[in-house]
């Protein structure tokens, strides 16, 4: 066709003229597209067939990609497709019709008051506060790209909002890129006030060490990655965290499910969806399913005095 290009130039192309994506989405069109490159080569995009979609599908898992991970790449590389057929640069979307691997759902798994109680024992404050965060249902970046003026001490609550690159901090989306208020319990805010009045001064950042801080700024310019996850060894760390507790199948966002599942007895469906920040019930409803005696013991956690 007339108006085909390389795949690159189209990809690039996209982002630049698409200025309502984000930055994380942008990433990976971005590096969907590097990965087809590295496969197909940087043809004209009207010589990618559906066999090639397939191919790329393949070629993902092959180089060691877990099969949640190929989707998300797989799903980043249709829609510039999709943009370019409405452009007319290409006559079909080869990856339309490609199916996505199927992927088990993780069943919902929420802490015990003893694995709670076992981790904040042993915990710094630091990690004390991010636990907390955690069951306040803020996901990781959310608790990592939290700030100072983020926080209202006397109100009890934290709000979650997009960052803006300045000089003390970085661009940063929210997933979904909502807005939302968020109840903290008085323990908390007592430790972020706590965690506040020993930051260095010019650190907007609640949850990151002044070290990693400093280390950032130093970069200059700040990676994406750094923004969605500034603290690169943050799971690695936690997982340390529950070795020595001795707990064992769990995981941070586990964190956010059980206090999703604790908000479950006694709100609305659509009240717990506008905490949690999703934009859609039907992933608010995978929470609100938890056997009785689960969310018995998870009501517990209220009564920790954490």
């Amino acid at each position: 066709m007339s108006n085909s290009c390389k795949l690159s130039s189209l990809i690039q192309n996209y982002i630049s003229i698409n200025k309502r994506i984000v930055q994380s989405t942008a990433d990976l069109n971005g590096r969907a597209f590097r990965e087809l490159v590295d496969l197909a080569g940087d043809v004209d995009a009207d010589q990618i067939t559906p066999d090639d979609a397939e191919l790329f599908q393949a070629y993902l898992i092959e180089k060691g990609l877990s099969k949640t991970s190929a989707n998300i790449l797989v799903a980043s590389a249709s829609p510039v497709f999709n943009w370019a057929l409405k452009k007319n640069i290409i006559e079909k979307n080869p990856f339309a019709e490609l199916k996505k691997f199927k992927i088990a759902r993780r069943p919902v798994s929420i802490y015990e008051p003893g694995e709670i109680r076992r981790l904040m024992e042993i915990a710094s404050d630091l990690w004390k506060a991010r636990i907390l965060l955690g069951l306040s249902t803020l996901r990781r970046g959310e608790v990592l790209n939290l700030t100072i003026k983020d926080i209202d001490f006397q109100n009890q609550t934290v709000q979650i909002t997009p960052k803006i690159a300045s000089g003390y901090t970085w661009p940063w989306q929210p997933k979904d890129c909502e807005t939302r208020i968020v109840p903290i319990i008085p323990r908390l805010a007592e430790l972020l006030m706590k965690i506040a009045e020993t930051l260095p001064k010019g650190q907007p950042y609640i949850c990151i060490t002044p070290q990693r801080y400093e280390f950032l700024k130093m970069k200059g310019v700040l990676k994406y990655r750094w923004c969605s996850n500034p603290e690169n060894n943050f799971e690695r760390n936690f997982r340390f965290l529950l070795k020595r507790a001795m707990i064992s199948g769990k995981v941070f966002h586990d964190l956010r499910k059980t206090g999703l599942t604790l908000l479950s007895d006694g709100m609305r469906s659509r009240e717990i969806m506008e905490i949690a920040g999703h934009s859609n019930l039907k992933t608010t409803e995978k929470y609100l399913g938890i056997r009785k005696d689960r969310l018995s013991r998870a009501r517990e956690l209220l009564d920790l005095g954490v």
